[in-house]
């Protein structure tokens, strides 16, 4: 069993990048993204990405230094 650790990114940052990148896809889509739920419209998408971005910096911020590797 090897014991090397995956360099690729993993977990909430990667899942908040994709979030980002979804977004993004939907912005560039322009009048033909029209959901008839308000919840998954473009402006609560964008309030939802900036609270997931807080939150992992949050938790970035209080991670100590010696395990950030």
């Amino acid at each position: 069993m090897s014991t090397r650790r995956s360099t690729s990114e993993v977990g909430h940052a990667k899942n908040v990048a994709n979030f980002t990148a979804l977004i993004q896809l939907l912005e560039e889509m322009g009048p033909l993204y029209q959901p008839t739920n308000a919840t998954i419209a473009i402006s609560p998408l964008i309030t939802l990405r900036d609270q997931l971005t807080d939150s992992i910096q949050n938790l970035a911020d209080k991670i100590p230094p010696f395990k950030s590797q």
